[in-house]
């Protein structure tokens, strides 16, 4: 009787373990999905590619766009339109652990 149910413990720690990993795979993929594509659905939207940075620790995930003064000005709602995207196309990562830096380019350079 104790073996058998070692081995069952066993066995749903061994599918708890597989569990965890394939999300975390999952949400990897989502992550490296976010980087390839946002910048150019921003760059449909809005009409300029920005510079692009994500950073993820284990709480967040911070994404920094630079963008020209002017677009950031016309499009005060980029913020918005960056979790709707990530919302919609990958709702693996969790729109709440995102955190969004909107940057200017002429900012950037003088510092």
């Amino acid at each position: 009787m104790k073996g058998k149910i070692k081995k069952l413990f066993g066995f749903l720690f061994f599918i708890s373990i597989f569990a965890f990993i394939v999300k975390l795979l999952q949400k990897i993929k989502s992550i490296i999905g976010i980087s390839k594509s946002l910048p150019q659905y921003l760059q449909n939207i809005l009409g300029e590619k920005p510079g692009f940075d994500l950073q993820l620790t284990l709480q967040k995930i911070t994404i920094t766009l630079t963008f020209s003064k002017e677009t950031i000005e016309e499009n005060e709602d980029i913020e918005k339109t960056v979790l709707d995207y990530i919302e919609e196309f990958y709702p693996t990562c969790g729109r709440n652990r995102f955190v969004i830096e909107i940057k200017e380019k002429d900012s950037e350079k003088s510092e």
